[in-house]
């Protein structure tokens, strides 16, 4: 084997051809690049380089021919690894609220001679994993050193994140950018009824003593307790068996709530909620309140592990 290389590395070759006992004089001696080997101390000998210029697995071979006609070869196989560029992504506004825009651009460094596409994904509301199903996909446009994102508009509250992904291509790596990294993340709020911020503007602080007419606070985290049942009969499954129960405290009159199981989208639920027949492993369990007036409270999450007796 001949080793394994970098994009551009200079790797020289030194290759020698002999005439065997008995044999023919040779005429030749060429590498697969066409450089010939000279005569000294009664061989040919000779100088070469791998060509590293693209990505892939290549052979390099030496070939010398008699005088009679008769060839002999002899090669070695390496590879030349794709380059691994950086791709970082940031946010134009931090803070947005919803109907407002989320932007963004992608920053590519590194790689050799890139010619694939960037195209970017929104994750959210509030899946720090990036792992759930996104809210947005945009359509992949041609590498650029920057490339801006299309505007995408929340329709709920939460903590958004913006990821770009190059497609790679024969000479460079596919990469994304890093879905924790802090620049990527829009905090979304719920519309506030007489706020006078924009894009841009934090949540505004609330009054000590508000006016008449002003939003009321902002829902208070439910208090949830989980309850397990391995035995006893109960809906949805009157044979019995384990499930999990989450009650909560409805909150203040008015107050409504929306729930999710692992990384699945918040959908409307009431207490209790009921799971059954869950897969073995850990699970999370996540619960907010949301006030009459649509503010929304931070999320409270119960985690729990299914095949462990509670």
């Amino acid at each position: 084997m001949g080793g394994v290389y970098a994009l551009d590395t200079e790797v020289t070759v030194l290759f020698s051809c002999t005439v065997p006992p008995f044999g023919k004089p040779i005429e030749s001696c060429t590498d697969s690049n066409g450089q010939s080997a000279s005569e000294s101390f009664g061989s040919l000998n000779g100088t070469g380089k791998l060509d590293t210029s693209t990505a892939g697995e290549f052979t390099y071979s030496v070939t010398a021919r008699a005088d009679d006609g008769q060839e002999g070869t002899r090669s070695i196989t390496y590879t030349v690894l794709k380059a691994e560029p950086t791709l970082t992504s940031q946010v134009r506004s931090s803070f947005v609220t919803v109907g407002e825009p989320i932007a963004g651009t992608a920053t590519f460094t590194g790689g050799h001679s890139p010619g694939g596409s960037i195209g970017f994904t929104v994750y959210g509301p509030d899946d720090p994993t990036c792992g759930g199903p996104p809210a947005f996909e945009s359509v992949p446009v041609p590498i650029a050193a920057e490339v801006g994102s299309p505007s995408f508009v929340p329709a709920e509250a939460g903590t958004y994140r913006l990821v770009a992904t190059y497609s790679g291509d024969v000479d460079n790596q596919a990469v994304a950018s890093d879905c924790g990294d802090a620049a990527a993340a829009v905090t979304v709020t719920a519309r506030q009824v007489g706020s006078a911020g924009g894009q841009g503007s934090p949540p505004a602080s609330p009054e000590t003593s508000p006016p008449a007419g002003t939003p009321s606070p902002p829902a208070a985290p439910p208090k949830v307790n989980l309850t397990y049942s391995p035995d006893k009969p109960h809906s949805p499954d009157p044979r019995g068996g384990p499930r999990w129960t989450f009650r909560w405290a409805p909150g203040a009159p008015g107050t409504t709530s929306r729930c999710r199981l692992d990384r699945s989208r918040f959908t409307p639920c009431t207490s209790p909620q009921i799971y059954h027949g869950l897969q073995r492993g850990k699970h999370v369990f996540t619960v907010r309140s949301i006030a009459s007036d649509g503010q929304e409270s931070p999320p409270r999450t119960v985690h729990f592990i299914v095949g462990r007796r509670r």
